[in-house]
């Protein structure tokens, strides 16, 4: 064959070859040394030299305590990555999070082109912090004492609880003693911590005291009125306390 330009022909000029780095539809005329001439079609459309960005999804977008599954998702058939589950189609591969991550995955398309994701999870909570109860007093009271679950994040609404616009602490009124009463707290994503409220100070019974005297036989001496009863009482004008 003669030469034909941009293309490189043999030493024994029975072949001729050119690289391409595009896939390519065209036709070439070949010449033999006679001049003669033939048209060869070249037709390459096999190269793959771009990849996508494969793009991240996740099956929790809000503050979860469950597990998170990121999923990623290309244009075009991927590679196995070590760690996930290639789907069947290989367009998609998933893997589950118990924890949060952030980090950077390699990802190959068939022929070995690379992206890389990155893979964010920040919304997983599976921690709460053991609530603290507090009360009003914890002197003796013949009045309601209150008592006031605290919490370090914010909590659910317990029924017959009052909570705080911040969902940090939650208040009930209770009018008699409670010698154990465990409330179940939970955090906005579920997680439950336990509460013991026990209060023994609040004093709303007095038993009539008794009254006593010095004579109860006709005197002319001073009578001496005693009033008894079964609790310490306050002191009254005008009379004397043991």
């Amino acid at each position: 064959m003669q030469e034909v330009e941009g293309w490189t022909l043999s030493e024994d000029k029975l072949s001729m070859t050119k690289e391409f780095t595009e896939n390519v539809a065209f036709e070439v005329t070949v010449k033999d040394v006679a001049g003669n001439a033939q048209t060869v079609p070249v037709s390459i459309q096999n190269i793959d030299n771009v990849f996508e960005l494969p793009t991240v999804t996740y099956s929790e977008t809000n503050p979860t305590n469950k597990n998170v599954t990121a999923t990623i998702t290309a244009k075009e058939a991927m590679q196995e990555v070590e760690g996930w589950t290639l789907s069947e189609d290989k367009l998609s591969m998933t893997k589950e999070f118990t924890e949060n991550v952030t980090t950077e995955v390699t990802v190959k398309d068939l022929v070995g082109n690379e992206q890389t994701v990155t893979v964010n999870i920040q919304n997983i909570d599976k921690e709460f912090e053991k609530p603290v109860v507090s009360y009003s007093t914890k002197k003796p009271t013949m009045g309601p004492v209150t008592a006031t679950i605290t919490a370090k994040e914010a909590m659910q609404e317990v029924e017959g609880w009052t909570l705080s616009e911040d969902k940090l602490s939650m208040t009930k009124l209770y009018y008699d003693n409670v010698e154990r009463e465990v409330v179940y707290v939970y955090d906005l994503v579920g997680n439950r911590q336990p509460a013991v409220v026990k209060i023994s100070n609040i004093d709303n019974v007095f038993e009539l005291p008794t009254v006593t005297y010095s004579e109860t036989n006709p005197t002319m001496g001073n009578v001496v009125a005693t009033i008894t009863a079964k609790e310490a009482m306050q002191e009254v004008e005008g009379w004397t306390l043991s």
